[in-house]
C-alpha cells in the first residue's frame, strides 16, 4: 500500500475577518482527489466584518496559523486570564451560512456569466466597423506634453470633473506592430540619474488607447484604456545624483518635490472618496482639480471606471521602508469602490455636428487671438474637432455595403457641411 502524497500547501495572509472572500478562496485552491493544508501568516482578526467565522473556518480546516499584530492586539486587550475582551463565538446558524456562501456564489456566478458572455461580445463585434488610435502624454513640471509630438504642449478640459486631454497627436493603430512608435515615445518620458537610480522617472506618463465603433444601429460609441505609470516618491535626499551642475541639481529636487506633491494630492483625494463612500454609500464631492494627476484618473476615483493597480517595490533591505510605504498606498487606491460605466452611444449627426461648431469656433477666434497660450488652446481644440470628423468619415468608409443607405446619408451631411464651413 503506497503512502498517501503529501499534502498542497496554501499559505494566505490578512484574512482580516473577511470570512466569506476566505472561505471562496479556499473552495477555489482546493482540488478533488488531493488534500490542501491552510497556512495562516498571520492578521486573521482586524478591521472586517466577521473574525470569528474568520477563526473558526480555518480551525474546521485544521489550518496552521501564526500570530499577526492584530492577534497581538486582540490577546493584550484580553490579558492573561483572557477576562479583559469579550469575544463572541461565531454564529453557525443557517442564515448565517447562507450569508457567508452567498458572496462566494456571487463571485463564481459573475466570472461564469462574464466567461460565457466573452464569445458573444467578441461574435458581435466581429463585424463592426472600428477605429482605433495611441497618443502618449506625460505629466512634467505642471505641464501636460506630447511624446509624439517632440513634447509640444497638450492641453487638459477641466470644464467637466472628469478631465480630458485634447491636442495630442492621434496615432492610428491597425496592426500591432503600428503601436511600437507609441512605445518609444513612451521610452523618451523624462528621466535622470539620482541617489535612488540610475534613470529615475520624473514625470507621470499616460498612454491612452482610444476605440471608436459603429454600432449596428447607426450610432457611434467610444471606449479608452488609459495605462498610468506614476514617478515614484523619492526622499529629498535621494533627489539628487549622478552628472551635473549645482543648477541641475537644484532642478532635479524641484521635480521630486513637484512629484512628491502630486502624489500627496491623489493620496488625499483617494481618502476623500473611500470615506465618503464608507459613510454615505456615494463618492459624493471630491476635490479632485487640485491638479492634472487627479482630474485625468478622477473616472476611477469616481467610481465609472474599472481600475487595476500594480505597486513595485523593491527587495533590497534599505529600501524596506519605501517598499512598505508603496504597499500601504497601493491599499488606498484599492479601497476605492470601482464600477464600469458604457458610455451611450452618439449618433453620428451630432458628433458631425458638434465637430463642425468647434471648427469653425475655434478658427473664428484664431482669427481674432494674437499669438500665444490662448490661441495654442484654440489650435488644440481645433485639432481635436477635426480628428473627430476623421474618425467619422474613416468608420463610415469602412461600413461598406452593410451601412450603405446611411453612409450615403452621412456623407451628403459631410458633403453639404464642407460646402458651407470652407476650410472645414
Amino acid at each position: 500500500m503506497s503512502a498517501p502524497p503529501d499534502p498542497r500547501l496554501c499559505i494566505i495572509g490578512d484574512i482580516h475577518g473577511c470570512a466569506a472572500e476566505l472561505l471562496a478562496l479556499t473552495v477555489a485552491a482546493s482540488e478533488p482527489g488531493s488534500a490542501t493544508k491552510l497556512i495562516s501568516v498571520g492578521d486573521i482578526v482586524g478591521k472586517g466584518p466577521r473574525p470569528a467565522e474568520s477563526v473558526a473556518l480555518l480551525q474546521l480546516a485544521g489550518a496552521t496559523a501564526v500570530r499577526g499584530n492584530h492577534e497581538v492586539k486582540l490577546l493584550a486587550k484580553a490579558g492573561p486570564s483572557g477576562g479583559g475582551l469579550a469575544i463572541p463565538p461565531p454564529d453557525v446558524s443557517a442564515a448565517s451560512v447562507r450569508s457567508l456562501l452567498e458572496p462566494a456564489k456571487a463571485k463564481r456566478l459573475k466570472a461564469g456569466k462574464l466567461a460565457r458572455k466573452l464569445p458573444e461580445s467578441q461574435a458581435e463585434g466581429a463585424g463592426q466597423p472600428w477605429v482605433l488610435t495611441a497618443s502618449a502624454v506625460e505629466l512634467h513640471m505642471g505641464d501636460n506634453l506630447d511624446l509624439l509630438d517632440g513634447k509640444s504642449t497638450v492641453y487638459l478640459d477641466k470644464r467637466d470633473k472628469v478631465g480630458k486631454l485634447y491636442g495630442a497627436t492621434e496615432h492610428r493603430v491597425e496592426r500591432p506592430e503600428d503601436l511600437l512608435p507609441v512605445f518609444a515615445a513612451a521610452n523618451s518620458r523624462t528621466t535622470c540619474a539620482t541617489g535612488a537610480h540610475d534613470a529615475s522617472s520624473r514625470s507621470h506618463c499616460f498612454v491612452v488607447l482610444t476605440l471608436w465603433r459603429l454600432l449596428p444601429e447607426g450610432g457611434v460609441r467610444m471606449s479608452r484604456f488609459q495605462f498610468a505609470d506614476l514617478a515614484g516618491s523619492e526622499r529629498q535626499s535621494d533627489s539628487t545624483g549622478g552628472e551635473g551642475s549645482a543648477a541641475d541639481q537644484m532642478r532635479k529636487v524641484f521635480e521630486g518635490l513637484v512629484t512628491n506633491f502630486t502624489l500627496l494630492m491623489l493620496t488625499q483625494v483617494v481618502e476623500v472618496a473611500t470615506r465618503n463612500q464608507k459613510e454615505t454609500g456615494r463618492t459624493g464631492h471630491v476635490p479632485v482639480r487640485r491638479c492634472d494627476l487627479t482630474m485625468l484618473l478622477s473616472n476611477a476615483v469616481y467610481g465609472r471606471a474599472l481600475m487595476a493597480c500594480v505597486v513595485t517595490v523593491s527587495q533590497a533591505p534599505r529600501n524596506g521602508t519605501k517598499g512598505w510605504l508603496a504597499t500601504q498606498w497601493g491599499e488606498k487606491l484599492s479601497a476605492l469602490r470601482l464600477g464600469s460605466r458604457v458610455r451611450p452611444a452618439e449618433s453620428v449627426a451630432s458628433i458631425l455636428a458638434r465637430a463642425r461648431s468647434g471648427v469653425r469656433e475655434c478658427e473664428a477666434a484664431l482669427r481674432k487671438l494674437n499669438p500665444g497660450k490662448f490661441a495654442r488652446i484654440r489650435q488644440a481644440l481645433l485639432r481635436r474637432h477635426r480628428h473627430e470628423l476623421e474618425v467619422v468619415e474613416l468608420l463610415m468608409a469602412a461600413d461598406g455595403s452593410a451601412s450603405r443607405g446611411a453612409g450615403k446619408r452621412a456623407g451628403a451631411e459631410m458633403a453639404g457641411g464642407a460646402a458651407a464651413d470652407g476650410s472645414s
